[in-house]
């Protein structure tokens, strides 16, 4: 129902004054008679139709702990406000505060709750490894790059959980067979896969069955499917820190493909 404003009021005070009936005045503006009443009581009692002085309530928090939250939040985005809410009444003792109250003091600074996105974890000596590298080869031009092989592995579960879904439910549906995830046992299997791609177009995809060894990686993947390409289109084979791929079998004098290779950071 719409909060009346005070020149609707007035208009209100106005038309039951000329005579219009309380149940005309309602459906005029869309409220109850209850209201018109009220306003005319209001009007009585005051002489005005001006909202009077709300009394606000008494804030929980003083400014000093309002600081200590956004400042305790912004130097640990994933401390909870409910070990914000302990250490403040840790101090005070007598005159505790809620999680809400923490949280309403969130949405004042612009703090929303969100789920995190996630990157590789990196140590101090890999960002700056990766830094290096890319400042050195930053000014490669692209003929240089064009005669690049790049390759990786990655594993496709057959049926993902790794990650949270989200379900719309009502209240006590959680075990609704309709808002259930299914899911099988380990994950239901996996497969993996080997790639490559080069500026002119990219080998054979390569299905990896087990663990891959160095071995492996040396008969199933580097012999028919990478030396081939560089040897007959001159290119230079760029792999990762794998330790499939880091075996001193494939970096030794000799190697097959150790006068072509690249290594990243």
């Amino acid at each position: 129902m719409p909060r009346l404003r005070e020149s609707e009021r007035n208009q209100l005070i106005g038309m039951t004054r000329g005579g219009v009936s309380v149940s005309t005045v309602a459906h005029h503006f869309n409220v109850t008679r209850r209201t018109v009443y009220v306003t005319l009581q209001r009007e009585r009692a005051t002489g005005s139709q001006k909202d009077r002085p709300r009394r606000l309530g008494r804030r929980k928090t003083t400014d000093r702990e309002d600081t200590f939250i956004r400042l305790s939040h912004l130097r640990d985005r994933f401390k909870t406000a409910g070990q914000t809410t302990a250490e403040i009444n840790n101090i005070r003792q007598n005159n505790p505060i809620s999680k809400w109250t923490v949280l309403r003091r969130h949405k004042t600074f612009g703090l929303r709750a969100r789920r995190p996105a996630c990157r590789t974890r990196l140590t101090p000596y890999n960002i700056r490894n990766r830094l290096d590298w890319a400042k050195i080869h930053s000014f490669w031009p692209r003929q240089v790059w064009n005669n690049r092989m790049f390759s990786n592995e990655s594993k496709f579960l057959l049926e993902r959980q790794d990650g949270r879904k989200r379900v719309f439910r009502r209240v006590n549906e959680r075990f609704v067979p309709q808002c259930l995830s299914q899911a099988r046992a380990f994950g239901g299997g996996s497969v993996m896969v080997w790639g490559g791609i080069t500026a002119a177009g990219k080998p054979p995809l390569v299905t990896v069955h087990d663990n891959l060894t160095a071995r492996r990686y040396i008969d199933e993947i580097l012999r028919p499917h990478v030396v081939p390409a560089i040897h007959n289109q001159g290119l230079t084979f760029m792999q990762d820190n794998a330790p499939a791929h880091r075996a001193r079998s494939n970096n030794q004098p000799g190697s097959i493909f150790q006068q072509d290779f690249l290594e990243p950071c």
